[in-house]
């Protein structure tokens, strides 16, 4: 099994398992027991913004800083280096996805075009993509 496979088990809710899954999960755990703690965190994570509660938030960065998984340790003492931002963005539901997107785009289309041409053509492609 892939190690990606693997942690898409481990972050998965319980109760989003299929049997099959559920029995695989099984025994991954079985010839790795560290996989339980680690679900717990992860799940303790998908928690936080199911609840929006950044308390909740600031408790699993405390408890997870304290695990012995090194690569979380080090993952939960990154959103302490912008607390303020995290805790927003678990509380509130706004989300700037939509103009990262355009920006995305708008990035493709001016790499596609680079030493093409002037911007009348990119202005052209830029508005016929959008439409």
């Amino acid at each position: 099994m892939a190690p990606k496979h693997a942690a898409i088990l481990t972050a998965k809710a319980p109760d989003d398992l299929t049997p099959e899954q559920k029995a695989l999960f099984d025994r991954l755990v079985g010839c790795c027991p560290d996989l339980i703690p680690l679900r717990n965190i992860a799940l303790a994570f998908r928690d936080v913004f199911d609840v929006a509660d950044s308390a909740a938030l600031l408790r699993w960065i405390r408890a997870t800083t304290r695990c012995s998984f090194g690569p979380l340790v080090r993952f939960a003492y990154g959103p302490q280096k912008d607390i303020n931002a995290v805790t927003a963005a678990v509380e509130t539901d706004f989300s700037n996805g939509q103009t990262e997107g355009q920006i995305n785009r708008l990035k493709a289309i001016k790499r596609q075009m680079y030493g093409r041409g002037k911007l009348d053509l990119l202005q052209a492609r830029v508005t016929t993509a959008s439409a």
